[in-house]
């Protein structure tokens, strides 16, 4: 049975790092290659020129997870899981 489609990329990230710890930039590559959905916007962020608007959600979605306690950045700058469940 094929997975629902995710409509924030929170839960994406979460599995993701269950597997280990990853840069915001390794995040990237990874959604990029498993064709999310979410990955398909490709309108440039309008703060942010250089970026697409979901690598701008991607990095807001981490932050609101940080926030929640469910991940946190390591001095590496590596992304990883705190313990308390999502």
């Amino acid at each position: 049975m094929a997975r629902p489609s995710d409509t924030t990329f929170r839960p994406f990230i979460v599995r993701t790092l269950n597997r280990g710890n990853f840069t915001t930039g390794e995040l990237y590559s990874i959604a990029r290659t498993r064709n999310l959905t979410l990955t398909r916007n490709q309108r440039r962020a309008a703060g942010r020129p250089t970026q697409f608007a979901w690598q701008r959600r991607l990095r807001h979605d981490q932050e609101v997870l940080a926030a929640q306690g469910v991940i946190i950045r390591f001095g590496d700058g590596t992304w990883g899981l705190t313990g308390f469940g999502y």
